[in-house]
Protein backbone atom coordinates (compact mmCIF):
# COMPACT_ATOMS: atom_id res chain seq x y z
CA UNK A 1 0.00 0.00 0.00
CA UNK A 2 1.34 3.45 -0.85
CA UNK A 3 0.79 6.22 1.65
CA UNK A 4 2.05 10.00 2.11
CA UNK A 5 5.72 10.59 2.88
CA UNK A 6 6.11 11.72 5.94
CA UNK A 7 8.99 13.99 8.08
CA UNK A 8 9.48 10.54 9.88
CA UNK A 9 9.07 8.05 6.47
CA UNK A 10 11.93 6.32 5.55
CA UNK A 11 12.71 6.93 1.67
CA UNK A 12 14.54 5.14 -0.33
CA UNK A 13 17.49 5.14 -2.48
CA UNK A 14 17.46 7.37 -5.08
CA UNK A 15 20.41 7.68 -8.17
CA UNK A 16 21.34 10.90 -8.82
CA UNK A 17 19.66 12.44 -12.57
CA UNK A 18 21.54 15.39 -13.75
CA UNK A 19 18.81 17.99 -15.41
CA UNK A 20 20.98 17.91 -18.83
CA UNK A 21 19.89 14.28 -19.27
CA UNK A 22 16.22 15.14 -19.65
CA UNK A 23 17.17 17.18 -22.78
CA UNK A 24 19.89 14.62 -24.07
CA UNK A 25 19.51 13.07 -27.49
CA UNK A 26 21.33 10.34 -25.78
CA UNK A 27 19.01 7.00 -25.66
CA UNK A 28 17.12 6.40 -22.34
CA UNK A 29 19.52 3.00 -21.43
CA UNK A 30 22.60 5.65 -22.23
CA UNK A 31 20.93 7.90 -19.64
CA UNK A 32 19.71 4.81 -17.06
CA UNK A 33 24.01 3.72 -17.43
CA UNK A 34 24.86 7.16 -17.08
CA UNK A 35 23.35 7.52 -13.86
CA UNK A 36 24.72 4.17 -12.51
CA UNK A 37 27.89 5.15 -13.35
CA UNK A 38 27.09 8.98 -11.80
CA UNK A 39 26.14 6.85 -8.28
CA UNK A 40 29.24 4.54 -8.99
CA UNK A 41 31.50 7.33 -8.96
CA UNK A 42 30.12 8.89 -5.71
CA UNK A 43 31.05 5.64 -3.95
CA UNK A 44 34.50 5.59 -5.78
CA UNK A 45 35.26 9.67 -4.64
CA UNK A 46 34.36 8.36 -0.91
CA UNK A 47 36.38 5.32 -0.89
CA UNK A 48 39.62 7.51 -2.94
CA UNK A 49 39.27 5.49 -5.67
CA UNK A 50 41.79 8.31 -7.61
CA UNK A 51 44.23 8.19 -10.24
CA UNK A 52 46.79 10.31 -11.03
CA UNK A 53 45.75 13.59 -11.37
CA UNK A 54 42.61 13.55 -9.52
CA UNK A 55 40.27 12.12 -11.68
CA UNK A 56 37.93 9.51 -9.80
CA UNK A 57 37.56 6.47 -11.64
CA UNK A 58 35.11 3.85 -11.34
CA UNK A 59 34.29 0.04 -11.86
CA UNK A 60 31.58 -1.29 -12.82
CA UNK A 61 31.80 -4.62 -14.00
CA UNK A 62 29.49 -5.43 -17.13
CA UNK A 63 27.30 -7.92 -16.10
CA UNK A 64 26.75 -5.80 -12.94
CA UNK A 65 25.67 -2.86 -14.78
CA UNK A 66 23.87 -5.35 -17.20
CA UNK A 67 21.93 -6.49 -14.05
CA UNK A 68 21.43 -3.43 -12.70
CA UNK A 69 19.88 -2.04 -15.72
CA UNK A 70 17.63 -5.47 -16.46
CA UNK A 71 19.01 -5.14 -19.92
CA UNK A 72 21.55 -8.28 -21.79
CA UNK A 73 25.45 -7.43 -22.07
CA UNK A 74 24.90 -6.11 -25.79
CA UNK A 75 22.51 -3.19 -24.59
CA UNK A 76 24.67 -2.31 -22.09
CA UNK A 77 27.89 -1.94 -24.53
CA UNK A 78 25.95 -0.07 -26.80
CA UNK A 79 24.48 2.42 -24.02
CA UNK A 80 28.47 2.64 -22.69
CA UNK A 81 29.57 3.09 -26.74
CA UNK A 82 26.79 6.09 -26.97
CA UNK A 83 28.14 7.22 -23.50
CA UNK A 84 31.61 7.43 -24.56
CA UNK A 85 30.58 8.64 -28.48
CA UNK A 86 28.64 11.83 -26.46
CA UNK A 87 31.92 12.33 -24.20
CA UNK A 88 30.55 11.41 -20.83
CA UNK A 89 32.58 8.78 -20.04
CA UNK A 90 36.34 7.18 -20.94
CA UNK A 91 36.85 3.69 -20.74
CA UNK A 92 40.45 2.39 -19.66
CA UNK A 93 41.37 -0.75 -20.10
CA UNK A 94 43.91 -1.71 -17.32
CA UNK A 95 45.38 -5.13 -17.50
CA UNK A 96 44.52 -8.25 -19.22
CA UNK A 97 41.49 -10.02 -17.28
CA UNK A 98 41.29 -7.24 -15.25
CA UNK A 99 38.53 -5.01 -14.18
CA UNK A 100 38.05 -2.12 -16.73
CA UNK A 101 38.12 1.66 -15.23
CA UNK A 102 35.81 4.64 -15.95
CA UNK A 103 36.18 8.01 -16.07
CA UNK A 104 32.51 9.92 -15.65
CA UNK A 105 32.69 13.04 -17.10
CA UNK A 106 30.39 15.78 -15.82
CA UNK A 107 29.53 18.54 -18.65
CA UNK A 108 30.33 22.46 -17.86
CA UNK A 109 27.64 24.54 -18.67
CA UNK A 110 28.51 28.22 -19.36
CA UNK A 111 25.88 30.63 -18.12
CA UNK A 112 23.95 31.28 -21.42
CA UNK A 113 23.04 27.56 -21.16
CA UNK A 114 21.78 27.55 -17.42
CA UNK A 115 18.03 27.90 -16.86
CA UNK A 116 16.90 30.90 -15.78
CA UNK A 117 15.49 29.32 -11.64
CA UNK A 118 19.33 28.74 -11.20
CA UNK A 119 20.81 32.14 -11.59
Amino acid sequence: MNVNSKADSELHVFLPYPKFLLSSKLSYAAREAYTLLLARACLSQQNGWVETGRNVFVIYPIEELAKDMGKSRTRVFEALNELEQSDLIIRKRVIFNGANRMLIKIPQFGNADVDSTEK
